[in-house]
C-alpha cells in the first residue's frame, strides 16, 4: 500500500561530479604555450604551477547526494509490468557555495509479445531540475520504443533512436 510505497527501499548515494562546463578558462599565456610547458619557461611555468591539476580538479568537482527508491513493483504478471522510481539529487558546488536540487519520477510500463517477440516498453514522468535563476523547472519526460525503435522527449527535446 501507500506505507509501502513512501517508506520501504530507498538508498542514499553520495557521489562526485566533474562538472568541465563550469570550469574556468586557463589564461592564454599558459593555453598558448601548451600548458605552461613552453620553452621560455619564465612567467608562464610559475602561473603553471598555480594551476596545476589539483586546483582544476578542484575547481570542477561538485559534491552529490542522490535518493533512490527502488522500484516500487504495480503490476507484475506474464503480459504486462508496471513499476515505479523516484530520484532527489543535490549537489553542493564548493567554489561557488551553491546548492542545486533535482529530481524525477518515473512510471514504468512493459507489455510483453506485442508483435511476436516484441516487446512495448513505456516511461512517463516528470523531470524537476533548477534553472539559471535556481528556480525549480518542471519537465515533462516520455519514452516508448518496441526494442529496435524508440522516441524519447527528454529536455524539450525529442529523440529518434534505433537499435541495430
Amino acid at each position: 500500500g501507500l506505507r509501502c510505497l513512501l517508506f520501504q527501499d530507498w538508498s542514499i548515494a553520495p557521489g562526485l561530479s566533474y562538472d568541465t562546463a563550469r570550469s574556468p578558462q586557463l589564461p592564454p599565456s599558459i593555453s598558448a604555450s601548451g600548458g605552461g610547458m613552453g620553452s621560455g619557461g619564465g612567467a608562464s611555468s610559475g602561473a603553471a604551477a598555480r594551476m596545476g591539476l589539483p586546483a582544476l580538479l578542484g575547481q570542477r568537482v561538485r559534491y552529490q547526494l542522490a535518493i533512490n527508491k527502488t522500484p516500487q513493483v504495480l503490476i507484475n504478471s506474464e503480459r504486462n509490468d508496471l513499476w515505479l522510481t523516484a530520484r532527489a539529487l543535490a549537489e553542493f558546488d564548493p567554489k561557488a557555495s551553491e546548492v542545486t536540487l533535482g529530481g524525477s519520477v518515473r512510471l514504468k510500463a512493459v507489455k510483453y509479445s506485442v508483435t511476436g517477440s516484441q516487446d512495448l516498453r513505456l516511461s512517463v514522468g516528470l523531470d524537476v531540475t533548477a534553472d539559471e535563476t535556481g528556480c525549480l523547472c518542471k519537465v515533462p519526460y516520455f519514452h516508448l520504443s518496441d526494442g529496435k525503435l524508440g522516441a524519447r522527449l527528454a529536455k524539450r527535446r525529442w529523440q529518434l533512436t534505433y537499435t541495430l
